[in-house]
């Protein structure tokens, strides 16, 4: 076979070889842009589904207080939400919608590619939602005296118009119904969701699939290649092999931060699909972990968190020698008494209003964050006694002044604290059970100082330190007045 004949057949060979690489190049570039697209599409159909189920109760407290404040404003968000949710007015500025566009929840759904059983479910719910609502404006109008009761309309509005509101949004038929909604909208979220997760890992698996196959295309186009088209193969060869190599990197879950793009082919476009999908991973990732260190009630940090604070507040003091920080333990006093006396609800509330307090009385330094039930706890940087001291005592009079009410019934709120200044040497180290030892060890400091601030009646704050001749210091927090006393009794 002379050389022509060589020639030409390499060439075809070649030819057909880089067309069939340029074909898998593109059936990547396909495959990732459907995972991206089915991505979207999970975050989309994740956010509407779970703003059915927020409007949903959000319907539900405004309605009802409404009925119990006959606040105009609480009956305007009421309609607000129903016929934004409904497609009837513009909707606000969100990620997965531009400003000003009127469009249901329905039709969001199906514009991100929900179908199917799960969507049916939603269908449901919104409709056992749109029904509920039916017996939420007749509260509205009952309580205004536009409404029938069981015994005829009354003149102007009159308790039984009231009574009748709260009959139809307290029964348990109302409950129900409610509750129905709820689960229906977890199983259509649960069933799209679901679809969707499995579509992702199928473009992913069919990415994978592409790039071996790509890999190997490419060797071939390089071993033909060899003597004459070595340096353009190479053009093409080199980056999608780092991409490859990326890729498999990624999918092998190693820690990567992105893969260099440059120029405006389809290799640049799929590095830059390949770093957007990693970044929404990572964002994805960073929002589970923050929200593994939320308490979902108060939205304080929670007790996992509040270690791992400490744990880093401890080193640095070691490491700086001769540092100091505060840590103190908050109880709500007779917490008990209030669920047991106003129902759950209301020690709910008692507690998010409690976090909100506190918050704004504390320095952007400290660390504040709930531990369970109405156990707190506080953690203040560079702080020594008299300064631990005065913050608790401002946290405890600003509670004392705060009055709280609860289906037109007062609360008061009283705290009582006990803290501990811890002092750090140089000295020690930092292995993981020796902290642990050191955390149980201050926990239990500020323990005892909270429960002498309980057994001196409450309502106070207490100091303790190992040099005391006591088992605690007390710090003298006593009421400033007969009726802040009382008060404090009465919480």
């Amino acid at each position: 076979m002379n050389i022509r004949w060589v020639t030409s057949i390499l060439s075809l060979l070649l030819a057909a070889t880089i067309m069939g690489t340029a074909a898998l190049s593109w059936s990547v570039y396909g495959a990732f842009r459907k995972m991206v697209d089915a991505d979207v599409q999970y975050q989309g159909m994740l956010q509407i589904s779970h703003e059915l189920l927020q409007s949903s109760y959000n319907l539900t407290r405004r309605v009802r207080e409404y009925v119990h404040t006959g606040d105009p404003a609480a009956e305007a968000e009421y309609y607000a939400i129903l016929n934004e949710r409904l497609g009837r007015i513009p909707r606000k500025a969100e990620r997965i919608i531009a400003a000003g566009e009127s469009i249901s929840m329905m039709r969001l759904l199906q514009r991100y590619g929900a179908s199917g059983a799960g969507v049916a479910f939603l269908e449901s719910a919104l409709k056992a939602s749109d029904d509920l609502a039916k017996t939420e404006i007749e509260a509205m109008r009952a309580i205004k005296g536009k409404a029938p009761c069981p015994d005829g309309l009354h003149p102007g509005v009159s308790d039984a118009d009231a009574a009748y509101a709260r009959e139809l949004l307290f029964s348990a038929a109302y409950r129900k119904e409610a509750q129905n909604i709820v689960a229906l909208v977890n199983s259509g979220i649960t069933g799209i969701l679901s679809m969707k997760r499995e579509e992702i890992a199928a473009h992913e698996r069919s990415v994978l699939r592409s790039m071996k196959a790509l890999g190997v295309s490419i060797g071939v186009v390089f071993l033909i290649a060899v003597g004459w088209g070595w340096y353009g193969a190479r053009k093409i060869s080199l980056p999608l092999q780092e991409t490859t190599r990326f890729a498999r990197r990624v999918a092998e879950g190693e820690d990567v931060t992105s893969i260099a793009v440059s120029g405006h082919d389809e290799i640049a476009e799929l590095r830059a699909m390949l770093n957007i999908m990693l970044d929404n991973l990572k964002k994805n990732a960073k929002m589970l972990r923050d929200l593994s260190y939320i308490d979902p009630l108060t939205a304080l940090w929670n007790r996992r968190r509040f270690r791992e604070v400490l744990a880093d507040e401890l080193r640095r003091v070691r490491r700086e020698g001769g540092a100091s920080f505060g840590l103190a333990f908050i109880d709500i006093d007779s917490f008990k008494a209030i669920n047991d006396t106003y129902g759950h609800a209301a020690g709910d509330m008692v507690l998010r209003q409690f976090a909100k307090v506190v918050r704004r009385n504390l320095p952007d330094s400290a660390t504040f964050a709930r531990l369970g039930g109405d156990e707190f706890v506080l953690l203040l940087p560079e702080t020594d006694e008299e300064a631990l001291r005065g913050q608790l005592e401002q946290l405890r009079k600003a509670c004392a002044e705060t009055h709280l009410t609860h289906a037109e019934r007062l609360i008061r709120l009283s705290i009582s604290a006990g803290g501990y200044v811890f002092r750090g040497t140089a000295t020690g180290s930092d292995a993981p059970e020796e902290m642990e030892r050191l955390i149980s060890d201050l926990f239990r400091y500020a323990d005892t100082a909270l429960y002498a601030s309980k057994q001196e009646g409450r309502n106070r704050v207490t100091l303790w330190h190992p040099g005391c001749s006591l088992p605690c210091s007390r710090a003298a927090a006593r009421p400033e007045s007969q009726g802040e006393a009382q008060d404090a009794e009465e919480a």
